[in-house]
């Protein structure tokens, strides 16, 4: 899920808002309760959904830092070529490679081209195991995959609960026509007690 740390930004409107129509909802970072972390094969399921800001790198940049972490871990190629056998070296091992994966994986999600900048963005991950999610309970705010149609495409997705009170302030687009009596009167109907900022956008689509 890619969020913004800018909730009123004129391109964002007019991509991901339908022209400015739409409304833009800003929440508490520290109250959705997610993990800030490193992104990757995480057996932990409570570090398995991460918040993580974007990094705007060029390529060349990006192969630094690969190659960087690849040398950290040189020592797992000697390993495999030894044929370790031993029981605690290999759990050893295993680990090293873990965090190697988990590194690389970080790198790949949390960065982007120099040109995407504008955005400010912030991304939610969830990292799925191919063993399921037997480990969730039922009250996990996570949801069993779903799927669903967008620009005749076949997207598959995880719903993901939030607490209301994460929800901090709205804003609305350019060219919304919501009053604002009704925002508050949608928002108490929906169980949204708490304060809510309502701001109108300072964008405008003139010169």
């Amino acid at each position: 899920c890619c969020l913004s740390k800018s909730g009123d930004i004129l391109s964002q409107w007019r991509a991901y808002a339908k022209d400015g129509f739409g409304v833009s909802i800003g929440f508490d970072r520290e109250k959705l309760d997610v993990y800030d972390g490193i992104i990757g094969n995480n057996l932990d399921p409570k570090h398995r959904l991460t918040l993580s800001d974007i990094s705007y790198m060029d390529i060349n940049v990006i192969e630094c830092l690969a190659e960087r972490i690849l040398s950290r871990y040189s020592f797992i190629k000697k390993y495999y070529m030894n044929e370790i056998i031993s029981t605690s070296k290999f759990n050893r091992y295993d680990k090293c490679i873990l965090e190697l994966i988990s590194n690389i994986i970080h790198l790949n999600t949390t960065t982007k081209n120099p040109a995407f900048k504008e955005e400010k963005e912030v991304r939610l991950v969830y990292q799925t195991l191919d063993t399921g999610r037997y480990e969730y309970p039922e009250s996990s705010s996570i949801k069993d995959l779903k799927y669903r149609i967008s620009n005749n495409q076949i997207i598959s997705y995880y719903e993901l609960g939030f607490p209301k009170d994460a929800v901090s302030e709205l804003i609305l687009g350019p060219n919304n026509k919501f009053k604002e009596s009704d925002i508050v009167n949608f928002l108490q109907y929906n169980g949204f007690e708490h304060s809510i900022k309502i701001l109108k956008s300072k964008a405008s689509y003139g010169a």
